[in-house]
């Protein structure tokens, strides 16, 4: 079960990278271009002829891919927020299932100690024939 867990959640981290670069990918694309755009502008500006046209062409331009530039960024960032929860999540449901799993083992064994302690005192002939004196009593039971 642990296993299985375990193996879910790298599934799980696995997808998360894999969607972080794509989104990484696409945020830097549009900041790439932007700076591109700007560099266009400067280039424009030591540039005479058309001067005032191409200037506004680029600030518009550079306007868009602002905007552009914002949205992406929105989006990665709510993405990168969901796939933090959705990574969190698995994360507490796998260590849920660990305690789980150690409470289990823990009362079983107990419970088994228990019985073969409460089996020994009920029949106290077992200890016959054996060369050391394996007898548990009511006290040693109550003590453990």
């Amino acid at each position: 079960m642990k296993e299985a867990v375990k193996a879910n959640e790298l599934k799980c981290n696995i997808e998360v990278e894999k969607k972080y670069d794509e989104w990484r990918a696409e945020l830097d694309g549009v900041r790439e271009r932007l700076r591109q755009a700007e560099m266009e502008k400067k280039t424009l500006e030591v540039d005479m002829s058309n001067r005032d046209k191409k200037i506004a062409e680029q600030e518009k331009k550079i306007f868009q891919l602002q905007e552009e530039a914002e949205m992406v960024e929105a989006k990665f960032n709510s993405r990168e927020t969901e796939l933090l929860v959705r990574g969190r999540n698995a994360f507490v449901a796998s260590e849920e299932a660990d305690t789980m799993f150690k409470g289990f083992t823990e009362k079983v064994i107990t419970m088994g100690f228990t019985m073969a302690c409460d089996h020994i005192v009920k029949n106290p002939d077992l200890n016959k024939g054996l060369p050391y004196d394996a007898s548990i009593n009511e006290e040693v039971i109550n003590t453990l």
